[in-house]
């Protein structure tokens, strides 16, 4: 009809029931549109086109767009225009800003309340975390570590001119009998008692704590004279060996006491508990139930340490120590990812020396310092042999603060060829203590060498977060003690959980000394721990 259309066409089809005769001639159903100003309009709308139109055989306008519409054939049928829209004047953006800038306001008070809100979730746990690691479980006193923190204030307190203290080391007689015949669960009600009685005998001011399953120590400023610290010692000593009735069993125990005194020419915090446990095996060996108070004459192992100092020296010059290598493990415990250095002393006439012994003769003697360099050396030398390994070696606190500690293990792997990737420098928490900066510095250069560097028996030091966010540690060590009990004890399953928490969302890797069973390995994979 001379005029654009869109035309739709569909064959009628065949059916079952047609015979194919009048199939063959199945009529068609046909569509036809006309391109007309209605369509146009409809077009133009959906398409947000201005005055489209159809042309005839005039040009379209200047400025103008044109499209052509051809047929199969190629032939011209119809011909359309419209004006293209053109950039227009800069409209108001006010109200946009306005709308934006209260956006941004509202953002920035979530944030900040986010970031408020996480704050005193971290500063929680990690009053929750060092609650943890300071008190004991079963009694809720402070455990060893509190103790010794007080320990070392009291002594500080003493040599500026304070009144002297004692230090109290008291072991319970028979404890063991009572675990092994009538049940831990009876043993560890016993604990509570115990617990309460010193605490009803001591005087508001005095610490209690407990140090491990049948010790516990008492700070006392009770130091006058011997009388009243045997006096104080006696009362100790009855208000414990009085019977306890315990789920209907009467129990009966004995208890023996240590004293050490903390007067202005007392050592360490480490000295007094020596000297408190000292005097505690006396008081075993000279029949229990009883007191002793520190005397020189308790210090013979002193000297017997004194004759292994040289002997400790010159196995250290001709190379007689040796490296024991414990493997350190995957999370599935079916792959060696590395190992860690353990250093152990055969004495050519006392046989074994065990490594608490003759590592502490080192550092008294000033001989760690060697003893460490020997280490590291020969561990660099003994893992060339194994190229896949990363290998861990402890670290002193007295060698980490040395002035040239980072001179010395650069020039040790230089010198044996080491690849300082694959070395891995274990620290523990009280190499940091009082010594931030000077180990942030040292730290931040090993890294550089490509040294990797990790926090050994986290948990059992002061465990500051603080530590974790400024020294860069590349890994986390769970102390075997919390791995010892996660089977045993909630409160070491929650501190490990704990860790491993703190770990992964630091990025830092966490490994879990000690583990001895599968149970135990079980657990840390569910954790979420590293390595083993």
């Amino acid at each position: 009809m001379d005029r654009p259309s869109v035309i739709a066409a569909v064959a009628v089809g065949p059916s079952d029931s047609v015979p194919a005769s009048i199939a063959g001639v199945a009529p068609i159903l046909m569509s036809v549109k006309f391109v007309n100003g209605r369509m146009l309009s409809r077009i133009a709308t959906q398409l947000h086109l201005t005055n489209l139109r159809k042309l005839d055989q005039e040009s379209p306008p200047v400025g103008d767009l044109a499209l052509d519409v051809n047929d199969p054939d190629g032939n011209v049928i119809g011909r359309f225009a419209w004006t293209p829209k053109r950039p227009g004047a800069v409209q108001n953006v006010v109200p946009f800003i306005a709308v934006a800038s209260i956006g941004f306001a509202l953002l920035a008070a979530f944030v900040l309340r986010y970031m408020r809100r996480t704050a005193a979730a971290i500063a929680a746990g990690e009053s929750r975390l060092r609650h943890l690691a300071m008190h004991d479980p079963l009694c809720a006193l402070p455990n060893r570590i509190y103790f010794g923190e007080r320990l070392e204030a009291v002594i500080e307190e003493v040599r500026v001119g304070t009144a002297t203290a004692a230090v109290f080391y008291i072991d319970l007689d028979h404890f063991k009998d009572v675990n092994d015949t009538l049940g831990h669960h009876v043993g560890d009600e016993l604990i509570r008692n115990v617990t309460l009685r010193l605490s009803h005998t001591l005087r508001g001011g005095d610490l209690v704590a407990r140090l491990s399953g049948d010790e516990f120590e008492v700070i006392s400023s009770i130091a006058g004279d011997s009388e009243q610290m045997m006096g104080l010692a006696q009362r100790i000593i009855a208000a414990i060996c009085a019977p306890y009735i315990i789920n209907g069993q009467n129990i009966i125990i004995g208890a023996s006491l240590g004293i050490a005194i903390v007067d202005n020419k007392c050592g360490t915090a480490t000295d007094i508990m020596r000297y408190a446990d000292m005097a505690l095996y006396r008081a075993k060996n000279e029949g229990r139930n009883r007191a002793c108070i520190y005397d020189a004459a308790m210090d013979a192992d002193l000297s017997s340490r004194k004759l292994l100092e040289p002997d400790l020296r010159e196995a250290i010059e001709n190379d007689r120590l040796r490296l024991l290598y414990q493997p350190v493990v995957n999370k599935s415990g079916e792959v060696v990812v590395g190992v860690e250095a353990l250093c152990r002393w055969t004495h050519p006439t006392r046989g074994e020396i065990p490594p608490s012994e003759f590592i502490a003769i080192a550092e008294h003697s000033g001989l760690i310092i060697d003893l460490g360099n020997w280490v590291l050396r020969r561990a660099c030398m003994d893992g060339k042999a194994w190229p896949d390994l990363t290998i861990a070696v402890n670290v002193s606190s007295l060698q980490f603060r040395r002035i040239d500690f980072v001179e010395v293990v650069e020039k040790i792997l230089n010198e044996t060829r080491f690849n300082p990737a694959r070395l891995e420098l274990e620290l523990t928490e009280s190499v940091l203590l009082g010594n931030v900066d000077t180990a942030e510095a040292a730290m931040v250069r090993l890294k550089a060498l490509g040294v990797r560097v990790a926090l050994d028996d986290f948990g059992t030091g002061y465990s500051s977060l603080l530590y974790l966010r400024r020294f860069p540690f590349d890994k986390l060590k769970i102390d075997r003690s919390f791995v010892r009990s996660i089977e045993k004890a909630a409160d070491a399953a929650a501190i490990v959980h704990a860790i491993v928490s703190l770990g992964r969302g630091l990025g830092t890797q966490v490994t879990a000394e000690g583990v001895e069973t599968a149970d135990q390995q079980l657990f840390l994979r569910a954790a979420g721990a590293h390595s083993m």
